[in-house]
């Protein structure tokens, strides 16, 4: 059974978490953290085959990469750059709604997401929408 929370971050590397507190190196796709995506998908061949089927390997690595350039040279350490360097994110966006649904459709049992959203896309253009009509007001 899968514990759906919003208290509960997703998985590594599909989670963008900035920190700069010592367990933010743990996190990141080292096979450490309780929540990292293998330690949740039952089937791992079936769910790494059907992610890089919806988004591109080559760049989702690349992204990761990226992101932790980003934590380790800026957020978590700020090292020598006085200029943030942020990733793009939109890739990140698609596998974290890939990832979203897979689990709803394939790990989660009926009554796990109850009250929580089944499809992100759907849910991020719903307040997406709603904060424009907020913002035009």
């Amino acid at each position: 059974m899968v514990q759906a929370s919003l208290k509960t971050p997703a998985p590594a590397p599909l989670r963008v978490r900035f920190s700069s507190n010592a367990k933010c190196g743990r996190t990141w796709d080292n096979g450490i953290s309780l929540h990292r995506w293998d330690n949740v998908v039952a089937d791992k061949v079936r769910f790494k085959a059907e992610l890089y089927q919806h988004i591109d390997k080559t760049r989702f690595q690349t992204l990761i990469g990226a992101m932790r350039t980003a934590r380790n040279k800026f957020i978590a350490h700020l090292d020598d750059q006085n200029k943030e360097y942020t990733p793009h994110m939109d890739l990140a966006k698609d596998a974290v709604q890939f990832y979203h649904s897979y689990i709803a459709r394939n790990e989660a049992e009926p009554n796990d997401l109850i009250g929580l959203p089944t499809d992100l896309n759907n849910y991020y253009s719903a307040c997406y929408r709603e904060a424009e009509n907020i913002y035009a007001s």
